[in-house]
């Protein structure tokens, strides 16, 4: 069960008593906005800034319970991560434009990345007077490591499984288990998969390859990206934070992102899946 604590302005903090805020803060600027933590979260040197209204931030249970962040959530705006995620450094979140950030389970995010769904100032072509630069949903897939310094600008879809090389910048669709790296990040390497332990103390030698595994951590089927995008959509016409809520616990909550190839790699992508 969820405690709640409301301010004035009808800003929630669900277990707001159970939270410890370590060198941190938490701001509400706004109204009707939702801030959902795990029971014994840990806000270290953190910082969560409500600047607009009727957003929600719902982070559930971390890794180790840290979460380590700067972020910003504007009006209509949702950030939703699902557990298991872990922090090495600080992780830079700005979600505006009526825009949504969604990631999924077991997340390893490194040092100084940066995740935002807009450029913050229109850009317009010059002909017609359109703007060319709206802002867009970010979505990122179960089990998927974000190194060190990595940007992940509006409009990018991460599949599940798949490596960010450290300094990438990333706006376009990432398939599932794969790695990505350089700016803009480019698909580098195919048919991978990842795994959490830290190799810091071990020779390279002593490292058998595993032959033929079995792991949870590859990830089959048809694409679904367009149902994630879907869902983002829904999420931006919901405008109370609880609903929202209920939302990402009905489409999103341990749902597996698979991402299409752009061609001509998506017919081998294909062909790779059918032999695993």
């Amino acid at each position: 069960m969820f405690e709640t604590e409301m301010d004035a302005n009808q800003n929630l903090f669900f277990n707001q008593d159970k939270v410890q805020l370590n060198h941190s803060k938490v701001v509400f600027k706004g109204k009707n906005n939702c801030l959902i933590l795990d029971e014994g979260a840990i806000l270290d040197h953190s910082e969560l800034i409500f600047y607009g209204d009727n957003a929600l931030v719902y982070i559930k249970k971390t890794y180790n319970k840290h979460i380590h962040t700067k972020l910003s959530v504007h009006t209509g705006c949702t950030v939703f991560i699902d557990e298991g995620a872990s922090f090495n450094g600080r992780l830079n979140i700005m979600v505006s434009e009526h825009q949504s950030l969604i990631v999924g389970k077991d997340v390893m995010f490194s040092f100084e990345s940066w995740i935002r769904t807009s450029d913050v100032h229109a850009i317009y072509n010059v002909e017609n007077g359109n703007r060319i630069n709206s802002g867009k949903s970010v979505f990122i897939g179960e089990h998927v490591w974000l190194a060190q310094d990595v940007k992940v600008l509006k409009g990018a879809i991460i599949g599940s499984g798949s490596v960010v090389g450290a300094g990438a910048v990333v706006t376009s669709a990432v398939p599932n288990n794969s790695i990505v790296a350089g700016n803009p990040s480019k698909v580098i390497k195919h048919n991978i998969f990842w795994e959490r332990p830290s190799m810091h103390n071990k020779h390279p030698e002593t490292l058998p390859s595993k032959q033929n595994p079995v792991n949870p951590f590859f990830y089959k089927g048809a694409s679904n990206q367009k149902e994630w995008q879907e869902n983002g959509k829904n999420l931006s016409n919901t405008e109370n934070p609880l609903d929202k809520k209920n939302l990402i616990d009905q489409v999103y909550s341990g749902l597996k992102l698979l991402c299409d190839l752009p061609s001509p790699a998506k017919k081998w992508w294909q062909w790779c899946n059918t032999k695993a």
